[in-house]
């Protein structure tokens, strides 16, 4: 199921999950795993059992505090977790639309950098409202809501478009547009550049399902799949 972002997850902003979270960030999903009980980021440990490591992904809340605050938060084996991420970036690839919108969010990081544009405060404007439509939408999903948020993305989308123009990089564009239409493109494995890039939140819902929220702001339900 795949729908806009909504943020009854209680998904917390890049910065609040940046504060909160002061572990290893070499590891992508330090700043992005959020528990959808509590809203607290998910911790990396490694497990020693005869002999053997395995990592696995936790709740901080509930490291700290057992079950206190946070019930019901479950335990994630890492490589179940990521190839549940990768499955559901693959399903992402494959649109071809969806996969140059954010590969056009990458090319205006690079050939806008330390360069500022008259699109740059459009755009920046937009995104609060964005942000504080989804929060005042909490507990909502109406038609009302999601015409709102399709309405504000499409004239980021516009802005975007027009900055790349303003900079040069429409050949560039052109050129993954090209090079999608002619390949099927399938990601095997976990890569933590990719999903820095690609992906805004994991929300961990159950043990058996997460919520994947993307850049781009669609959000997707996946399984999590122990029997592979």
């Amino acid at each position: 199921m795949e729908r806009r972002a909504n943020s009854k997850n209680k998904a917390p902003s890049k910065t609040e999950t940046d504060r909160k979270c002061r572990y290893n960030s070499k590891y992508a999903l330090t700043s992005i795993f959020i528990c959808k009980e509590c809203g607290t980021p998910y911790r990396r440990q490694v497990w020693s059992k005869y002999g053997e490591k395995k990592a696995v992904w936790r709740c901080e809340n509930r490291l700290r505090n057992g079950t206190k605050y946070c019930k019901n938060s479950p335990t994630y084996d890492e490589k179940v977790l990521q190839q549940a991420i990768m499955n559901a970036i693959n399903k992402q690839i494959q649109d071809k639309n969806k996969f140059i919108g954010n590969f056009k969010k990458n090319v205006i990081s690079v050939i806008s950098k330390d360069t500022t544009t008259e699109y740059d405060s459009q755009i920046k404007e937009l995104e609060k409202q964005l942000v504080n439509l989804i929060k005042d939408n909490a507990h909502n999903n109406t038609e009302e809501y999601e015409e709102a948020c399709k309405e504000i993305t499409q004239r980021i989308e516009e802005l975007e478009t027009n900055k790349i123009k303003s900079l040069g990089g429409r050949d560039k564009l052109n050129n993954a547009q090209e090079f999608m239409d002619n390949t099927n493109i399938y990601m095997s494995e976990y890569d933590d550049t990719l999903v820095r890039r690609l992906i805004r939140n994991v929300i961990a819902v159950s043990e058996n399902k997460i919520e994947i929220c993307f850049q781009n702001g669609v959000v997707v339900e996946e399984n999590v799949d122990y029997s592979q």
